[in-house]
């Protein structure tokens, strides 16, 4: 399903972990070049700043584009219905394709630039259509319907793209869908809501769980590791006593008095200060970054959670103590993982996520031993040279 060269993105890969050895000393400069010759990657794919300038370019572009065809098709009277929003987002789909597989473009910024424009024209046609439909038939829910929608749009370019923006984008319209779609039960519908996406985000977050670690989709590592990242923040902020308590009141459109406690007030006070906690003592436990990481920032969410309805302190005395708390954790960590445990450190290595991923160890010492020819000198044992493992020279 994905567009992409599937051995060029093995190569990137290899490529990305040589490059992350080689910096971290572990091979030598002739073995890394060895392993970018015999792994090549055919893609066009700059830098970051390259990447943002042609980005924007493409925009521009495709900006004045669609403004001068509707310029010439003004007085045709076509400009104002869905068909033609429909019909500029399946042309810009089209290049999109033309751009990956015949220019070979990966996230160079071109790519990126048509993928959104796309997506978004084929999304406003549809609202579009749908307010036409509503001219004659009243539609009701017409949440539902955009949020399946966009689930819908955005599932497919992330199975055909594995764009990681568009990846969150489809957890997050799926997760509104079953919002909405919830709602429409009408009898206790909001009471049951928090309740209901709690066990939707573990879910999602279980499922990724899973994915990542039987790696049964390797081109999608990166979208299931932020949809994991963003099922984690969903999972708290669907028991967080600010967001159930205001979120509660502005749909049920029932005022709440200052002081007055929603039902089950304990489990989500609970909630909002135990869960950071388990984030930071589980993402330990299991050496998951995306947990150490996510529960230190919610602890500071759930500090200002508890300022926003309590004033014991100001609000500066309150940011200072929550900095230290924060520290103190932070410090304890690492001294927890000053020495490393079952493969978790706090040491500083060349790239954040080298855990779970390929090992290059059994292709650099398979690339040395093929770059010498078989019956000479220098197998031979006794002061020849050898080039493997990341050593050099005679020993």
């Amino acid at each position: 399903m994905i567009i992409y060269n599937k051995e060029w993105l093995n190569s990137t890969s290899i490529q990305h972990e040589a490059a992350i050895a080689f910096a971290q000393g572990d091979i030598d400069t002739e073995e890394h070049n060895n392993i970018k010759k015999k792994y090549p990657v055919g893609f066009y794919s700059p830098n970051i700043f390259m990447r943002a300038g042609i980005f924007l370019l493409t925009l521009v572009i495709l900006s004045f584009s669609i403004g001068l065809l509707s310029l010439f098709l003004y007085d045709f009277k076509i400009i104002d219905s869905f068909y033609y929003l429909l019909f500029l987002g399946v042309v810009t789909y089209v290049a999109l394709e033309f751009m990956v597989i015949v220019k070979h473009h990966y996230q160079s910024g071109a790519d990126d630039a048509l993928m959104w424009v796309s997506a978004g024209l084929l999304l406003f046609a549809y609202i579009f259509m749908m307010d036409s439909i509503s001219l004659s038939k009243k539609i009701q829910q017409e949440e539902l319907f955009i949020s399946g929608f966009i689930f819908l749009l955005s599932a497919y370019f992330t199975a055909r793209f594995a764009d990681i923006l568009i990846a969150i984008t489809c957890m997050l319209s799926f997760a509104a869908f079953i919002f909405y779609g919830w709602m429409e039960i009408g009898f206790y519908a909001l009471q049951t809501l928090p309740f209901l996406m709690m066990v939707l985000s573990g879910a999602i977050y279980y499922a990724a769980d899973l994915l990542l670690q039987r790696r049964m989709y390797p081109f999608y590592n990166n979208c299931i590791s932020a949809i994991k990242m963003i099922s984690l923040l969903l999972l708290y902020l669907s028991g967080n006593y600010f967001i159930v308590r205001e979120l509660g009141a502005s749909l049920s459109d029932a005022a709440l008095e200052e002081g007055q406690y929603i039902p089950f007030a304990w489990f989500f006070w609970l909630w909002t200060f135990i869960i950071p906690l388990l984030y930071i003592g589980f993402g330990l436990k299991k050496k998951d970054v995306v947990l150490l990481r996510g529960g230190f920032i919610l602890v500071a969410v759930a500090a200002f959670t508890f300022r926003n309805y309590y004033h014991i302190l100001p609000t500066e005395l309150v940011l200072v103590l929550v900095g230290i708390a924060l520290i103190g954790i932070a410090w304890f960590t690492m001294k927890y993982l000053k020495s490393p445990r079952n493969g978790f450190t706090a040491a500083e290595i060349a790239d954040g996520h080298i855990l779970d991923k390929i090992q290059v160890e059994s292709l650099i010492v398979g690339e040395t031993l093929s770059s010498q020819p078989v019956g000479t000198d220098s197998h031979r044992m006794g002061g020849g040279n050898f080039g493997g493992g990341g050593s050099s020279g005679s020993f």
